[in-house]
């Protein structure tokens, strides 16, 4: 994935889990999640934490403007045979949402 923040355009999510299950992934393998705490826009600064999907990890962050992060490419054959897996949820607020979200349809 490219670099990204969860809650552009006020969707209202204000906390996102990832839950990694890859019984057989290592260190190393690649795929990792990146995120950069105090980056502003889409630029790649200030220190990065790196996360490998290790089996049973779960990380959460703040979908807030500052937790920029993104996913390395997988560096081993190992997805070739143990694809990477994660369960990814979000929590929302709903009084942060854009009113574009909330409106009801017609």
């Amino acid at each position: 994935y490219t670099p990204h923040f969860d809650n552009r355009g006020h969707n209202g999510r204000v906390l996102t889990c990832i839950m990694y299950l890859n019984p057989f992934w290592q260190t190393g393998d690649g795929a990792e999640l990146k995120i950069w705490p105090r980056a502003k826009g889409l630029e790649r600064a200030g220190p990065c934490r790196d996360f490998a999907p290790l089996h049973g990890r779960l990380v959460a962050f703040l979908c807030s403007g500052r937790n920029l992060h993104e996913v390395s490419p997988v560096a081993s054959d190992r997805a070739l045979v143990e694809p990477r897996v994660a369960i990814s949820c979000w929590y929302y607020d709903t009084s942060c949402m854009n009113d574009e979200l909330t409106d009801d349809a017609p």
